[in-house]
């Protein structure tokens, strides 16, 4: 049995990890109106350690980057923990780290979704993962820049929660955009201006590069 699995996960990792991380942003939704929490949202940064040690797992990196981002993603998890104890010291600290490993599952994910000649099924539900995680980092960020700095967004009768910014992020990213919740300070600006600019690059550059490689 174990042998199957095996031989079954590399052929799918792409489609739980999908599947892991739209349970994630579906946790987050109930979670800030049912039972928002220190319990709930350590919960939370558990899921998503979970989504960032499976992309560093499902990618093909030297056993040494592997290892130097556990040990990462392991303070990143600690620090946080101590955020929501009510430590506010690392909070600047915490928003690096998070840029950090955000870039890094992103680069990981592009390399992983491009670096093949053909397209499988997986290999698209890797890109359609590509996306939301983008989405869902941002939306990560903006939660954390929010907290370094209050005020960072406008934020109408949304509260600052993790859900509220996860919503700002999908509709950024789609350049949607409803204006519910707005930036209100340069960095947040230029924040949400990027990950505008480079939801739709991902849709016009890699995911058409996977359909061309799918008709090779």
């Amino acid at each position: 049995m174990s042998a199957r699995l095996r031989e079954y996960l590399p052929r799918c990792q792409w489609r739980l990890l999908l599947g892991l991380l739209l349970f994630t942003l579906f946790y987050e939704a109930v979670r800030s109106t049912l039972f928002n929490g220190p319990c709930a949202e350590v919960i939370s940064y558990l899921l998503f350690g979970a989504i960032f040690i499976g992309t560093g797992a499902a990618a093909s990196v030297h056993q040494r980057v592997r290892q130097f981002s556990w040990l990462l993603l392991g303070t990143w998890l600690i620090f946080n923990m101590l955020r929501i104890s009510g430590t506010t010291s690392l909070l600047a600290t915490t928003s690096t780290l998070t840029g950090i490993i955000v870039l890094g599952c992103l680069a990981i994910t592009f390399r992983e979704v491009t670096r093949k000649d053909t397209a499988d099924l997986d290999t698209t539900f890797g890109a359609i993962f590509g996306y939301f995680l983008m989405a869902l980092s941002w939306g990560l960020f903006y939660e954390q820049m929010e907290s370094v700095r209050p005020g960072s967004f406008i934020l109408a009768d949304a509260g600052p929660t993790i859900s509220s910014f996860f919503y700002f992020s999908l509709v950024t990213i789609t350049t949607l955009g409803f204006g519910d919740i707005l930036p209100s300070t340069p960095l947040t600006r230029l924040a949400a201006g990027v990950e505008a600019a480079i939801g739709t690059m991902y849709v016009a550059v890699f995911i058409g590069r996977i359909v061309t490689q799918s008709q090779k």
